[in-house]
């Protein structure tokens, strides 16, 4: 059986302004057969690839981007 992990990500800016504008993004991550060392390689790409949509809009983009990655990486690897 093929697990996999799914990754969210939501802009930060977007939970301050109006719910309604709040975007998510997605991201699957097959955990199945792979060392730990592979699977977080793998989650860390898919964050950086999430959130790099996710902060496309923000004024301090570095800043909330390194913070979005940080959040999803660690979200992430508490769900495995």
């Amino acid at each position: 059986m093929v697990r996999f992990i799914a990754l969210a990500a939501v802009s930060a800016a977007a939970l301050i302004a109006a719910p309604a504008s709040a975007q998510e993004i997605s991201q699957t991550v097959a955990v199945a057969g792979k060392s730990q060392a592979q699977i977080q390689a793998d989650v860390v790409a898919a964050a950086e690839k999430v959130c790099r949509q996710a902060t496309a809009g923000e004024t301090f983009r570095l800043t909330a981007y390194n913070a979005c990655v940080g959040a999803t990486v660690a979200d992430a690897m508490k769900r495995i």
